[in-house]
């Protein structure tokens, strides 16, 4: 179980790509990880040390409202890392379960807390036929992975998700053509992601572009 957060080793610190609301206005980011020397992804890939290595550089650089710019910042967490004791504002951090979390009490237990600490948590790459993923309940947003449905059937899965959890926001992502954009405008959903609207930006240290 990690219970360190390891200093960046070079300059770059993550890719930061933004979520935008109905408006198209930029609303958070998203930050990726990204390997500190430019170079191709390690296998086998760690995803602990990932998520380790974006929170630090975020949140201990001492310029986080540059990277920020006042918005939140949506992370992905692996299970593990869902465990840690998290020393950050509430505020700005979105707290993102990965697609393969296991399902279980434990998990249920982790996210039961950060909620009650007051974190934002959103359910990662979406891509059921139905609305009866145990997690919906726990968390505020759904990224819905926009390329594994057909038009039909997205919008049936965001009718769905509206019928059952009213209050969840809805997040398209992996929107790549102004056709897809325009589809999950139709649907209804409330935040939209991807290269079609913006491509990642690397981030490099003392949060320069």
């Amino acid at each position: 179980m990690p219970n360190a957060i390891d200093p960046p080793s070079s300059s770059i610190l993550f890719a930061r790509q933004p979520i935008f609301d109905t408006a198209l206005e930029i609303v958070a980011y998203e930050l990726l990880y990204r390997p500190t020397d430019g170079g191709p992804r390690p296998m086998p890939f760690d995803g602990n040390r990932a998520t380790s290595t974006v929170l630090m550089n975020a949140f201990s650089q001492g310029e986080l409202e540059t990277v920020s710019e006042g918005k939140p910042l949506f992370i992905n967490f692996t299970a593990d890392m869902l465990s840690i004791d998290l020393p950050f504002d509430t505020s700005r951090l979105v707290v993102e379960i990965l697609e393969d979390t296991p399902v279980d009490d434990t998990i249920r237990d982790c996210l039961q807390q950060l909620r009650q600490r007051g974190f934002t948590l959103a359910l990662d790459d979406y891509a059921e036929v139905d609305v009866e993923h145990p997690y919906l309940s726990l968390v505020d947003i759904v990224k819905l992975e926009y390329p594994y449905y057909c038009d039909e059937t997205f919008k049936y899965i965001v009718e769905q998700l509206r019928l059952h959890y009213p209050e969840l926001k809805i997040l398209a992502e992996k929107l790549e053509t102004e056709d897809d954009l325009s589809c999950c405008q139709r649907a209804g959903c409330d935040l939209f992601q991807g290269y079609y609207l913006a491509r990642p930006q690397v981030m490099h240290g003392g949060a320069d572009s």
